[in-house]
């Protein structure tokens, strides 16, 4: 994370993450310093990185609550040094999930 961070929630397109290096590497072409891809899985208050790392059960809470996350939802942050660099970083991570 960085200075700025941008969020933003894709519905059922946890199947499109393997572990979220495409997602990082596409924000950090896009400028940003970097973004970080969570899954909501089957436990309702509980985030994931894909590589099985867990996110604080407070934290969890907070964004699932923000964000209205349901199972097999993405959400992705991205980081920079401006909201504009940290918001482009989110758009080219999330255009990494998109069937387009």
């Amino acid at each position: 994370m960085d200075q700025y961070n941008f969020g933003c929630h894709l519905r059922n397109r946890a199947h499109l993450v393997t572990d979220g290096v495409r997602q990082r590497d596409a924000a950090l072409r896009a400028g940003a310093s970097g973004a970080t891809t969570l899954i909501q899985e089957s436990d309702p208050e509980s985030l994931v990185m894909p590589v099985d790392h867990q996110v604080s059960k407070l934290e969890a809470i907070s964004l699932l609550e923000h964000f209205n996350l349901r199972e097999k939802d993405v959400l992705l942050i991205g980081s920079g040094s401006s909201w504009v660099v940290a918001r482009l970083g989110m758009f080219a991570a999330a255009i990494t999930l998109l069937d387009i």
